[in-house]
């Protein structure tokens, strides 16, 4: 049966390019392997801005509406303080950073900005699965298609900051060393981006397990005004 993976090799997928946190276009995405560990106790970015306090922010279902003209999605940043953590790539200034647990040896690589490239038309869900197609292989190593992450992706949902869920599409996956993966994202297309999360688990360990563990741990989403 066809399944689809993490490109052989890499243990924590960046998305690279000439991004910043609010989310300068690129072109579509390139894969790269994680960059040396700087050392640094910085992580990534905080929120600078109070989250949006409207009706609107409740919830942000796929068909609902979202002004990306004024508002932007964003990750929190719980493990910045956190003993349990350990920065495994610091921000690059480019809306990438990582994080490894260190009671699993898991690593979490987090990604917010705007991705170029992906159709908006068929709406956030479709628009979605076509982001996470740009991350993941099959077991034969070809670039998997946003059709291909349709029948193996399941609707899912992150909390927000304030108060209600966001929609996400969420796929997991295994090598046969024992490593397993979980992928997760929320695009929108009136942004022309959104968030990823790429959780990556060593043999022995479980990345859907430790991704409750990040949410158990404070992980959220959070809607805030673009500048």
């Amino acid at each position: 049966m066809r399944q689809l993976l993490r490109p052989a090799g890499i243990a924590a997928l960046l998305i690279v390019g000439a991004l910043t946190l609010q989310g300068c276009a690129i072109a579509l995405p390139q894969i790269a392997g994680p960059a040396e560990s700087s050392g640094s106790t910085e992580g990534g970015p905080t929120v600078d801005d109070e989250p949006v306090d409207d009706e609107t922010a409740a919830d942000l279902p796929f068909d609902g509406e979202f002004d990306g003209a004024t508002r932007t999605l964003q990750w929190t940043d719980p493990f910045m303080t956190d003993a349990d953590y350990t920065v495994d790539t610091a921000d690059d200034g480019n809306g990438s950073w990582s994080y490894v647990d260190n009671r699993t040896g898991c690593v979490a690589a987090f990604y917010q900005g705007t991705v170029t490239g992906l159709e908006a038309s068929e709406g956030d869900s479709a628009l979605t699965d076509e982001m996470l197609a740009l991350v993941l292989t099959d077991d034969s190593g070809e670039q998997a298609t946003a059709d291909d992450v349709a029948g193996w992706a399941h609707d899912d949902v992150l909390p927000l900051s304030t108060a209600g869920v966001v929609d996400t599409r969420t796929v997991t996956s295994a090598g046969a060393d024992g490593t397993t993966w979980l992928d997760t994202a929320r695009m929108i297309g009136s942004v022309g981006g959104g968030i990823y999360l790429g959780v990556t688990c060593p043999s022995g360990q479980d990345a859907t397990v430790q991704y409750g563990t990040l949410l158990s741990d404070g992980l959220a989403a959070a809607v805030v005004p673009i500048p």
